[in-house]
């Protein structure tokens, strides 16, 4: 004899697995067609807003007025949220310019938690700069702020904060 409702369970657990299966590989074709979407190089660079082109352009000209390496803009942002809602507050760059030869950094500088360095933004956020000549100087009064700056190769830098309208700092300029 069959037992109806054992038979009805077992395909209401089917469907929804097939169901489940079906969605994943959905979603999973989407990603992969996402992530390998060819953009032609040319559309990329003709599409940069003008802002960003000023932006760049000024970051371009001080590098070169203060013989810097390298220059970042960095913004304070809110990545996302811990588990609590609190706020994750964080630092990334944004812009980077840099001289030929060199390498860029402006990946190794996003989604940094500002708690890994809460001296240093805490001096940009009250004096509206941290000048800095010899990254030696760091090691043991910001063990944090030495070893992310040191891993990038800096030997000397000028950070000055960025403010809003309201006097606000919303970020900082990195020059190195």
């Amino acid at each position: 004899m069959i037992n109806f409702d054992s038979l009805i369970e077992t395909s209401r657990n089917f469907g929804i697995f097939l169901a489940e299966f079906l969605l994943g590989l959905y979603f999973c074709k989407q990603y992969i067609n996402k992530i390998t979407e060819k953009v032609p190089i040319a559309k990329q660079v003709k599409d940069q807003s003008e802002e960003y082109m000023d932006i760049v352009k000024n970051m371009e000209y001080y590098k070169e007025l203060l013989n810097a390496d390298r220059i970042l803009l960095f913004e304070f942002h809110n990545g996302q949220h811990y588990s609590n809602y609190r706020s994750a507050l964080k630092m990334s760059a944004s812009f980077e310019v840099y001289r030929a030869g060199l390498s860029p950094t402006i990946n190794m500088c996003t989604n940094i938690p500002i708690s890994v360095m809460p001296h240093f933004v805490a001096e940009i956020t009250s004096k509206g700069y941290f000048k800095c000549e010899n990254i030696e100087e760091l090691k043991s009064s910001m063990p944090s702020t030495y070893n992310f700056k040191n891993n990038l190769n800096i030997k000397s830098f000028f950070d000055i904060a960025i403010k809003d309208k309201n006097e606000v700092v919303i970020g900082f300029v990195a020059v190195q």
